[in-house]
């Protein structure tokens, strides 16, 4: 479990992912010997997942954002192992998260236009076996982009 160093660094990290060894040691008044290891470790024990950038999708062409709540008609692991494998090779699918309820899974879909979604909906995702519903929810704007974990 991380201390509250490790905590600090980390909330450091989730803002400033490139930050440099030697301005996050000055930040959290370690040495840069010892910040360097407490990332190493954070990296190596897993709490450190990876680093990514954060892309703007309206400068790459992506116009249309949605989310849409699919309803599977079969629990078995056949049809839910079959749906997932198809799913992960749908590029513009860039989340997709198992839940309980009306609807199996959510999926967060990104696409270039409202055309271009109509094509993933019909050709991609209405091919796909054991869908007995689907809902979409377009995206008209976000108020809140953040993906950092919660640390206390």
């Amino acid at each position: 479990m991380p201390d509250e160093t490790d905590k600090e660094i980390l909330k450091i990290l989730q803002e400033e992912g490139r930050i440099s060894n030697l301005n996050l040691s000055q930040k959290i008044a370690l040495s840069t010997a010892s910040t360097h290891d407490r990332v190493k470790r954070l990296e190596r024990t897993g709490v450190i997942e990876a680093y990514h950038a954060k892309l703007s999708p309206e400068q790459l062409g992506i116009h249309f954002q949605a989310y849409i709540l699919i309803r599977l008609n079969s629990t078995k692991p056949d049809a839910i192992n079959h749906f997932i494998h198809r799913v992960q090779r749908i590029n513009e699918v860039s989340e997709a998260h198992k839940v309980s309820g009306n609807y199996n899974w959510i999926l967060k879909i990104m696409c270039k236009s409202n055309q271009h979604f109509d094509e993933i909906l019909t050709n991609k995702l209405g091919a796909l076996e054991h869908i007995e519903d689907m809902l979409t929810l377009p995206l008209f704007s976000t108020t809140k982009d953040k993906y950092n974990v919660p640390i206390d």
